[in-house]
């Protein structure tokens, strides 16, 4: 940030947000819900208790640890579930993803999708392509019958797969 103000926070959890270049700072406050839920509000801190005898030597009378039970979960996945049932109960409908899904890891050729609308076309799909940006996803084409075409890459990248597309494309 390049600026005093952030050594100035005493406070836990605030934070300053830079806009711009040196334009606008935005102090903030954050939060942690990761943290484990607390059941009925109460506070599920760990902690000690110790009997200080005559010399100064302290002895455990009592230790409270948290249960790592199974069931335990964060704040975050509590305030999750709860707002889950809210919208189930009162009939709220589920809003539309903000993403598209993402593309599978591994992508089988698919004859289908490798065909092309326009007869003689001197095309190839070469691919999928996923444009986050603009929330699309797609055919990658290639056009092989006016235009030059390198395919550059290192070793084991996959330019023999797909110089066999290009030719195993138009002939489907």
């Amino acid at each position: 940030m390049k600026s005093p103000l952030a050594a100035e926070i005493k406070e836990p959890g605030r934070a300053y947000l830079q806009v711009g270049n040196n334009e606008i700072f935005e102090l903030f406050q954050s939060g942690y819900s990761g943290s484990p839920e607390s059941i009925n509000g109460e506070d599920d801190t760990p902690f000690d208790i110790y009997e200080l005898d005559f010399s100064g030597k302290k002895n455990l009378v009592y230790k409270y640890k948290l249960e790592n039970s199974e069931q335990s979960r964060s704040q975050l996945e509590a305030v999750v579930e709860y707002v889950d049932k809210y919208c189930k109960a009162d009939g709220v409908k589920k809003l539309p993803d903000i993403c598209l899904p993402a593309l599978e890891e591994v992508i089988v050729y698919d004859a289908e999708l490798a065909h092309n609308d326009t007869p003689l076309s001197m095309t190839a799909v070469i691919g999928i392509y996923d444009d986050p940006d603009r929330q699309r996803q797609g055919r990658t084409v290639i056009e092989i019958g006016n235009k030059n075409t390198i395919i550059i890459g290192a070793s084991q990248f996959g330019k023999t797969n797909l110089l066999e597309l290009i030719v195993r494309n138009p002939a489907e």
